[in-house]
C-alpha cells in the first residue's frame, strides 16, 4: 500500500501517534492510582469573554455606565417620526435612543453610531440607521471626544414594529481594551 509522503500527512500521522501515546499513558496513570478512576475530559467552563461582556450587568435608563474609557447614559427612549421625505419600511419603525456620552480616558475616543446596535429578546441584532430628519435630533454623530468632553444626541434603529425586550449594546471598537456596556430599553 502506497501512502502520501507529505509534510501534512506526516504532521498529522504524528499528531495521532502523540495522542495515543498520551492516552497510553494517561490510563497507565489511572491504573497505578486508583482502578476505578476515569480519565476526564476537560470541557471549557468560563465562557469566552465577548461572550462574558454579552451577559454582563445591563443599566436602566437614566443609569450611567462606567469603563475605564468612557460613560454612558441611556437618557430616554422614544419613536422617532419623519420629517421630510424619507420613511421606515412598511412594518417598521424608527427608536431613537438618546444617549450621553463622556470621555474619561486620557486617550482620544471616538463616538461613532455604529459602535451600537439593538438586539431584542430572540437575539436579532439591528444597526444603526441613518436618518435624515426626524423627530429624534439631534443625532449622535461620529465625533472625537478628548478628556472630559461630552456628546448627547440620538441613535437610531429601524426595526420591526413588535419588537421586544430590546437592550442597546454600545461596544466602541477604537477604545483601549473592548468595553462593551449594554442597557436595557424597558421596551
Amino acid at each position: 500500500m502506497n501512502l502520501p509522503r507529505s509534510p501534512t500527512h506526516r504532521n498529522a500521522v504524528a499528531l495521532v501517534f502523540l495522542a495515543l501515546l498520551a492516552c497510553k499513558t494517561r490510563g497507565n496513570t489511572a491504573q497505578e492510582t486508583d482502578e476505578t478512576t476515569v480519565p476526564e475530559i476537560a470541557l471549557s467552563a468560563a465562557p469566552p469573554p465577548s461572550a462574558a461582556a454579552a451577559r454582563a450587568k445591563a443599566f436602566a435608563i437614566g443609569e450611567t455606565a462606567k469603563t475605564s474609557s468612557y460613560e454612558l447614559t441611556v437618557v430616554g427612549v422614544e419613536e422617532c417620526k419623519r420629517r421630510g421625505f424619507t420613511r421606515p419600511k412598511n412594518g417598521n419603525l424608527w427608536l431613537g435612543v438618546e444617549v450621553r456620552l463622556t470621555s474619561i480616558s486620557s486617550r482620544e475616543l471616538v463616538a461613532n453610531p455604529r459602535d451600537a446596535k439593538l438586539v431584542d429578546a430572540e437575539g436579532v441584532s439591528f444597526n444603526y440607521t441613518y436618518v435624515f430628519k426626524s423627530t429624534c435630533e439631534p443625532r449622535l454623530d461620529n465625533t472625537r471626544l478628548q478628556r472630559d468632553d461630552k456628546a448627547r444626541g440620538f441613535l437610531v434603529f429601524e426595526i420591526p414594529e413588535g419588537s421586544r425586550g430590546l437592550e442597546l449594546v454600545f461596544d466602541p471598537i477604537l477604545v483601549e481594551k473592548p468595553e462593551a456596556v449594554r442597557f436595557d430599553l424597558n421596551r
